[in-house]
């Protein structure tokens, strides 16, 4: 499981952008993309199971995509 703070969402079409922070992320927010048909709850904690087929990973000094 991921479990982020929510700053904020954005309505991005057929899609919702959660903007949040993770205490271990290098950069100081991540951003997950979720169907905009998903309740989110008025929660600063979100909880997430990841489907490791969906998670794209970067080089902290490149920033290319490993995966």
């Amino acid at each position: 499981k991921l479990t982020v703070k929510s700053e904020y969402v954005e309505v991005m079409g057929r899609d919702k952008s959660i903007v949040a922070t993770h205490a271990e992320s290098h950069k100081p927010t991540v951003r997950i993309i979720v169907d905009s048909d998903v309740k989110l709850e008025e929660t600063k904690e979100l909880k997430f199971n990841l489907r490791t087929n969906k998670v794209f990973l970067f080089n902290r000094e490149t920033e290319m995509r490993l995966r």
